[in-house]
C-alpha cells in the first residue's frame, strides 16, 4: 500500500513539473457501429479509433470482426431429407484519413480514402439422408485493397 501511495504522490509532483504548453489537448473519438440484424448467431460490428486533427481533419483506424452461423432443414411430409449447416467468420482492419466536409450543430458529412486488409473463412456441411451422402466445404479468402467513404455522422 506504501508503494501506490509514493506513485500517486510522485505523479501528483511530476505533474507540475512537465505541463505542457498547448492550450487544446489532442482529441480522440472511439465509436462503435452494429450491423442488420444483430443476433446471438450473427455478428457483426466495427469498432474504431479516430485521432481529431483540426476542425476538418482526422485519422480512423478501425476493426470489424463478423461472426455468422445458420442451419436449414429440408423436410418432406414430416420425414428430415437434408440439413445444410454453415459457419462463416470474416476479420477486417484497416486505416483510413477522413475529410469532414459539411459541419453542423447535430450532422457531420466526411470522406476519405484509406486501406483495409481482411481475413475471411466460410465452412459449409450439407447431409442428405435419402442417399447417405454428407458433403464438406471449406473457403479461406484473404483480401486487401484501397477503400472509399462517404458518410454522415
Amino acid at each position: 500500500m506504501k508503494t501506490v501511495y509514493t506513485l500517486l504522490l510522485a505523479l501528483f509532483l511530476f505533474s507540475f513539473m512537465y505541463g505542457q504548453e498547448k492550450v487544446s489537448p489532442d482529441q480522440y473519438a472511439l465509436s462503435f457501429g452494429i450491423g442488420d440484424n444483430f443476433t446471438l448467431k450473427k455478428f457483426n460490428a466495427s469498432i474504431a479509433v479516430k485521432k481529431i486533427r483540426d476542425e476538418k481533419h482526422e485519422i480512423r483506424l478501425f476493426i470489424s470482426p463478423e461472426l455468422s452461423a445458420s442451419r436449414v432443414e429440408q423436410e418432406d411430409e414430416g420425414e428430415l431429407i437434408s440439413e445444410h449447416k454453415t459457419q462463416n467468420s470474416s476479420l477486417n482492419i484497416g486505416t483510413d484519413y477522413l475529410w469532414i466536409l459539411l459541419r453542423n450543430s447535430s450532422v457531420n458529412l466526411f470522406t476519405g480514402a484509406g486501406l483495409f486488409a481482411g481475413y475471411g473463412y466460410n465452412k459449409l456441411n450439407i447431409v442428405s439422408y435419402l442417399g447417405g451422402d454428407e458433403t464438406k466445404s471449406y473457403q479461406l479468402t484473404l483480401e486487401t485493397g484501397p477503400r472509399a467513404i462517404l458518410g454522415v455522422e
